[in-house]
């Protein structure tokens, strides 16, 4: 088997574990793997739901390539908005060179896409990730209804010198990630899931274990901590 069909099959094997999660009417935690994990999370949870779904995704990549190329971790967000299960998209801080010009003429021309380039942000007094943050609440509360299924996406990948695959010096801090999930987990009623995906401690040395760990516990608590609140 090529890589393109195992991708395939996990993308059916987190799905049967995820629609489970949805369908007893809890709200789920994906924690690890690659970014290839959205698909499945996100068919399940609109098959669960009987709805296209808006998610929020912070990440240097749009990972909308094109669904031709067959299944991998770049293609999760193209292949749910083909299949009708995303219905809206928001791209929050991503690195405008780590994304190909057809994946940012998608974003320019589909009406169902918005994004928030990091490197802008570099160069704003004014606009930066609380203001992306509001205006992905907007985005959404204006394509769909304020009480919409909602997902949120973080790749550890945004986060500066975070152990993963892709790991950068130059993105977003911790604080900033988890000001991401606190205010995506309050400020939206009907939110179903958090993803975060790519943490890979074995890259990171000594202290990968602890970085990546500590920060995936932080962001988990995040999202718990203000999902209850609005409960």
């Amino acid at each position: 088997k090529n890589i393109r069909e195992i991708v395939k099959e996990l993308d059916m094997r987190v799905e049967c574990v995820a629609k489970e999660v949805f369908d007893a009417g809890l709200e789920l935690v994906v924690i690890g793997g690659g970014h290839n994990n959205c698909l499945p999370i996100i068919r399940s949870c609109s098959k669960s739901v009987d709805s296209s779904i808006a998610v929020c995704n912070l990440d240097p990549h749009g990972d909308i390539r094109s669904t031709s190329e067959g299944r991998h971790s770049g293609n999760g967000f193209s292949t749910a908005l083909e299949e009708g299960h995303l219905g809206t998209y928001y791209l929050s801080g991503y690195h405008r060179r780590a994304n190909s010009e057809a994946a940012q003429q998608l974003m320019a021309s589909n009406q169902n896409i918005m994004g928030s380039c990091f490197d802008d942000w570099l160069d704003s007094d004014s606009f930066g990730l609380s203001q992306s943050i509001q205006e992905a609440i907007s985005f959404f509360d204006v394509q769909t209804t304020t009480d919409s299924p909602r997902g949120i996406e973080v790749d550890l990948d945004a986060i500066a010198f975070m152990p993963t695959s892709a790991a950068s010096p130059s993105g977003v801090s911790v604080e900033d990630a988890r000001r991401f999930v606190r205010r995506l987990a309050t400020h939206q009623r009907n939110v179903k899931y958090l993803h975060l995906a790519e943490g890979a401690p074995s890259l990171g040395g000594a202290d990968g274990d602890r970085i990546v760990g500590k920060a995936l516990a932080y962001l988990t608590c995040d999202f718990m901590e203000c999902r209850l609140k609005n409960a």
